[in-house]
């Protein structure tokens, strides 16, 4: 997940509540499947890249050299997440992001690919952000697995 800033959704309150409600399931589920997941936040490499550091608390979090919250790396553990939940400024059908223009999530995602590292790529945004065409890209742009916007789910 991200910490979201400007006019990004903020998904860490709809995480939040999905992982209170996995542990806490209404009478209609099987309390005794068991779910057992970690959130992680997003911190900025030298490198153009994006490690992954379990998210606590949000008094734990500093601010980085872009105004954006990560987590303390020195109090939180390391992760290679399942799934990768990525803010966006604009995509398109083939579910292609425009980013703030920086590379850190594309570089992210090929790196873990080019490491044999599975895992999800969702973009989350609003209906509106939606480009009717194709988004100019380059070759080292990452198309992302699934959006997810108030409307509709993109495959």
């Amino acid at each position: 997940m991200y910490y979201p800033i400007k006019s990004e959704i903020n998904v860490i309150k709809i995480i939040k509540s999905l992982y209170k409600q996995l542990n806490n399931p209404p009478e209609n589920l099987d309390k005794t499947k068991k779910f057992e997941f970690s959130y992680s936040l997003p911190v900025m490499t030298d490198r153009r890249t994006l490690k992954f550091f379990e998210f606590i608390s949000e008094d734990d979090l500093v601010e980085n050299n872009f105004k954006v919250k990560e987590p303390n790396q020195l109090n939180s553990k390391q992760i290679i997440p399942d799934i990768i939940i990525t803010p966006l400024l604009a995509f398109d059908q083939n579910k292609y992001r425009i980013g703030y223009g920086k590379g850190f999530y594309d570089n992210t995602f090929i790196e873990l690919s080019k490491n044999n590292i599975k895992f999800i790529s969702i973009g989350i945004a609003y209906e509106e952000q939606f480009f009717p065409y194709d988004i100019p890209r380059e070759e080292h742009d990452f198309h992302l697995d699934y959006i997810i916007t108030q409307e509709n789910i993109y495959l």
